[in-house]
């Protein structure tokens, strides 16, 4: 009887070492929005492996265009844009009919308002919100932004690197 229960305590604490983020909006701080993470009970599916690819869609405050792809130019100074996931047509009606679930993440150089993790990241469960990110005026090479996202208990996908690039900024040619 005492191996039995020996058995299942081992096997406790072997689940409890394996456990995996549930919701990408629920990612913590210490862990990457990449591939190289597990969450829903699966490992992140990165852009370019993804059935269904969404983007990431910027503007300024106070614009009425956004701006899809995979660059925004940034104007000189600081900058204040909306960031939100642009979804494909064809997927919009089941999308919008789920659970879904994302979280956004950008590099140093810019935070989201009302975000977490120091203002690395945003998250929410309406698809339809759009994040506002706070620009520093003073980055000389470019900001990245990107998002994981996820319906009901499916797993969790990357959107592509959408890029924002400072008005001076020149890219190297040397090798």
């Amino acid at each position: 009887m005492a191996f039995c229960w020996s058995l299942v305590c081992l096997l406790m604490f072997y689940l409890a070492l394996t456990a995996v983020n549930a919701y990408p909006n629920w990612v913590k701080c210490y862990m990457d929005l990449d591939s190289s993470e597990a969450m829903m009970g699966g490992e992140i599916i990165d852009y370019e492996e993804a059935d269904e690819k969404l983007h990431l869609e910027v503007k300024a405050v106070g614009d009425s265009q956004w701006t899809s792809g995979d660059l925004y130019q940034l104007e000189n100074g600081p900058s204040e844009l909306k960031v939100r996931l642009s979804i494909p047509e064809s997927f919009e009606e089941d999308f919008y009919d789920t659970t879904t679930m994302f979280a956004m993440e950008v590099t140093e150089g810019a935070q989201f308002l009302k975000g977490t993790c120091d203002g690395r990241r945003a998250s929410g469960r309406d698809t339809r919100a759009e994040k506002t990110l706070k620009v520093d005026g003073s980055v000389s090479s470019p900001v990245y932004i990107w998002a994981g996202w996820a319906q009901g208990y499916e797993p969790v996908t990357l959107t592509k690197r959408f890029e924002l690039r400072p008005a001076d900024f020149v890219e190297s040619t040397e090798l």
